[in-house]
């Protein structure tokens, strides 16, 4: 099964947790840890909002903007022809 790169990131970021804890020295980067930890979901949450509005815009601009001429900065890369093109 092919893992995407951030579960290993997230991996690696356990790995440093479980030092840390070994170091009491470490106390502010383990809070700040943890408070990362628990705060993924609510980013999770605003990621996916922001995709959300890209989508709605992406496709607002596809049935407004699908029919303008390739002049000057238009070109077959940056248009709205294409849902690719428009997000």
């Amino acid at each position: 099964i092919p893992f995407p790169p951030t579960f290993f990131r997230i991996v690696r970021l356990a790995r440093i947790g479980r030092i840390l804890r070994l170091v009491q020295a470490a106390r502010g980067i383990r809070t700040l840890l943890f408070a990362l930890m628990m705060s993924l979901p609510s980013l999770f949450n605003i990621g996916l909002l922001l995709f959300l509005v890209m989508f709605i815009y992406a496709i607002f601009g596809m049935n407004c903007f699908c029919k303008v001429k390739e002049e000057s900065g238009i070109d077959d890369i940056f248009n709205f022809k294409t849902f690719k093109g428009s997000m």
